[in-house]
């Protein structure tokens, strides 16, 4: 069942690499009238993200893209360059959603705003390496970055960021191993019940979550 599964994991990341090629990002996700939300991914185009974005956006939610991101950068460059998009448009009370290793993208992106908490509502992440993953030691392209307790990824967790909420699959391709998704001492990870470190962007059960936790968000 497992194999099944992961075959239809790289099934589906072939589509989206497709995909992401020929459909251009939807004009109207800047229409949203609420908070701007933020989603970040690396190594991968916009398709990705597309469905959690169209269902966020249907709630009149303002989603954000960065066009210019070059997602072959390093994290410390990455970083930089959404902090600069959140200054630059004065945003404040934006929340980031980032998938694999973009939640340790939109992790470093909170931490920067220590001083100005207003910037950043709140992080969510999904699937991502938060410990590092074993494949990190392959040492190619910006992989290396997630080799378990890189330096990085250490002073990230040390310590606990109350607007980080983490939500991870029953098992993952990428992260290895499964334990590494967790962020240490953390009361907000979530599991979500599905295989699969791409899989997770389409399961409703992670939609049906974020869309609720982001609408008590704003109510609150």
């Amino acid at each position: 069942m497992v194999i099944y599964y992961l075959i239809l994991e790289y099934l589906l990341i072939l589509k989206y690499q497709i995909l992401g090629k020929f459909i251009s990002y939807p004009n109207q996700y800047l229409n949203g009238s609420k908070i701007a939300i933020c989603l970040i991914g690396v190594n991968e185009n916009w398709y990705f993200l597309k469905y959690i974005a169209d269902i966020l956006n249907k709630n009149e939610y303002k989603i954000i893209f960065l066009e210019n991101y070059d997602y072959s950068k390093p994290i410390n460059k990455l970083t930089l360059i959404v902090r600069k998009y959140i200054k630059n448009n004065d945003l404040n009370n934006v929340i980031l959603v980032g998938h694999s290793k973009g939640g340790i993208v939109a992790r470093c992106v909170s931490n920067s705003f220590k001083n100005e908490p207003n910037r950043i509502e709140k992080v969510i992440c999904i699937a991502t390496p938060n410990q590092g993953t074993l494949w990190g030691y392959l040492r190619f392209s910006n992989i290396i970055e997630l080799i378990p307790k890189s330096n990085l990824l250490k002073n990230l967790n040390l310590t606990i960021d109350d607007k980080v909420f983490n939500f991870y699959p029953l098992m993952d391709n990428h992260v290895i191993p499964n334990k590494n998704l967790l962020i240490p001492n953390s009361k907000n990870n979530v599991l979500i019940s599905i295989v699969g470190h791409t899989r997770i962007l389409m399961c409703d059960e992670l939609n049906q979550k974020i869309s609720t936790f982001i609408q008590l968000l704003i109510i609150m």
